[in-house]
């Protein structure tokens, strides 16, 4: 089965993007700020009197801070380069066609199936409603005011 893929949503990889940048950002952030706690620690140990006698509490806090601040960039810039990249994809694939897409179903694993199936008498397909044409109407509903 070959697919085209002709146009993706900007605002759904947008937020995906945040999401995930996000994620990342916070791991990365709290790596970074444990670093800077820790060797704001040594610098209160080893600096005596002439470091300010916090330092390892203030490069903690920071270090803190700086975790929360650095998720909330990298998921900002993560989401915007995202966004920015589907929208130039969107535009080069009206020019020149999408992305082709060689898809192949897969045999289902061994075990309980959990497809649904004309085959399966348990599933009860939902009742067909007349599907109206643009030409055709709905009937209105009879009125029973009269004018004197």
């Amino acid at each position: 089965m070959v697919y085209h893929l002709k146009r993706i949503g900007i605002w759904p990889v947008a937020k995906i993007a945040f999401v995930v940048n996000g994620l990342i950002g916070l791991g990365l952030g709290g790596v970074y700020g444990l670093m800077l706690a820790i060797i704001g620690g040594l610098m209160d140990r080893m600096g005596g009197n002439i470091i300010a006698e916090n330092l390892g509490l203030m490069s903690g806090l920071a270090g803190m801070v700086f975790a929360v601040l650095f998720s909330i960039a990298y998921a900002s810039a993560g989401a915007f380069f995202a966004a920015l990249a589907a929208w130039l994809y969107n535009i080069t694939a009206h020019w020149i066609g999408g992305m082709e897409l060689d898809l192949e179903l897969q045999q289902p694993l061994p075990g309980p199936s959990l497809s649904l199936s004309q085959d399966d008498p348990s599933v009860s397909s939902p009742a067909t409603e007349p599907v109206l044409h643009p030409d055709d109407q709905a009937p209105e509903p009879s009125s029973t005011s009269s004018t004197i």
